[in-house]
């Protein structure tokens, strides 16, 4: 079987890293083979979220549109199926995905957020533009005109049996083969972690105040924000920032004592996949975590983490796993358990290739 994928982002995005390229080889070693084509490269990608000229980047996207269209319009002559992952374009209505379908390709339309919502304010560094191309209901369109859909979590699914004809969910995971754990310390100075982005950095500040007071009162921790702004700060704790690096993506999470996994309550905190949470459980690094979103489907509290609704049971959460590196051990093992049973890469890869199989036919 053949499948052209199409996304808007490359790489460098998690979405398109995580929910299809690190798929690719195990999907070639079942006889699918699959061509990835984003609107944007490395290079493009960085440039359109770097401050700048808005002239220069409404150039670079319609040339990059422009680009992938004629792309996968010669490479579906050969598809069976076309997989879409959120959008195949930053910009405008379904136009290349319709077109395709049109032409007798079935549609599979993966999503990882509550994508038909209109996304809060952020702090990335184009938040007016970016919310002003994003086209919420292009994803109940794509629903309408795909064959089969994958939903990120649960509470995506939901949304999506409304509309599309066959829904399957499948979480956003890590290669449990690629994301091992390692030794962590039972005393001393810990690292407490967080791994994201510039637009879902602003959820630091549900956790700032409760390591703040920590730190005030005499707790010995650092903590360790990768991919957020630069220059991050909690007044009075030791904050340590690091700049989001596809070489060193492993390596800078495994180096977490404690991971968190702040979110703010509303629609569109429901939608995220609990993705983060996973990554930590990967590398055995016992989280807290809030209470929404897709990580209800398998976060158990007391269990695999510890869930915080306020700033007194963030705070508390935070103390015990300061204190208690027995806590610590046994949460990072339940953990690391459920992925490696269930929420890995290596079991995923079969409901997706039989998804896949399933709109070829």
């Amino acid at each position: 079987m053949k499948v052209l994928a199409l996304a808007a982002y490359p790489e460098q995005g998690a979405s398109t890293r995580f929910r299809i390229a690190q798929y690719l080889p195990a999907l070639a070693a079942r006889g699918i083979s699959v061509t990835l084509l984003t609107q944007l490269d490395a290079g493009a990608f960085a440039a359109l979220y770097r401050p700048g000229s808005l002239i220069d980047k409404a150039r670079l996207v319609l040339a990059t549109a422009v680009k992938e269209a004629i792309d996968a319009l010669a490479v579906a002559r050969e598809a069976d199926v076309i997989w879409v992952q959120r959008e195949a374009a930053l910009v405008g209505p379904e136009y290349l995905e319709r077109f395709l379908a049109l032409s007798g390709r079935p549609i599979v339309f993966d999503f990882d957020d509550a994508i038909w919502l209109k996304a809060p304010e952020d702090g990335a560094a184009n938040p007016r533009w970016a919310r002003w191309l994003r086209s919420p209901k292009k994803a109940n369109r794509l629903l309408r005109l795909c064959k089969e859909a994958i939903a990120g979590s649960s509470v995506l699914a939901e949304h999506a049996e409304k509309i599309a004809r066959s829904v399957t969910v499948v979480p956003t995971v890590v290669s449990r083969e690629r994301w091992t754990p390692r030794e962590h310390p039972q005393d001393g100075a810990l690292t407490v972690g967080w791994v994201g982005s510039h637009s879902t950095a602003p959820a630091l500040q549900i956790a700032a105040p409760a390591l703040a007071e920590l730190a005030a009162d005499g707790h010995r921790f650092r903590v360790r924000v990768i991919g957020g702004p630069k220059g991050y700060a909690i007044p009075g704790v030791d904050v340590e920032n690091v700049a989001f690096d596809l070489a060193i993506e492993v390596d800078a999470v495994r180096a977490f004592d404690i991971g968190i996994a702040p979110m703010p309550s509303g629609p569109w905190s429901d939608g995220k996949c609990g993705f983060k949470q996973l990554q930590y459980m990967a590398l055995s690094v016992p989280c807290v975590t809030s209470a929404w979103a897709g990580a209800r489907d398998f976060i158990r509290h007391e269990e695999n983490a510890l869930v915080a609704s306020d700033h007194g049971s963030w705070k508390q959460a935070l103390l015990r796993l300061l204190r208690d590196g027995e806590l610590r051990a046994q949460l990072g093992r339940a953990g690391r358990d459920l992925v490696v049973s269930r929420y890995c890469a290596e079991v995923q890869i079969d409901t997706i290739a039989a998804v896949l199989s399933r709109a070829a036919r």
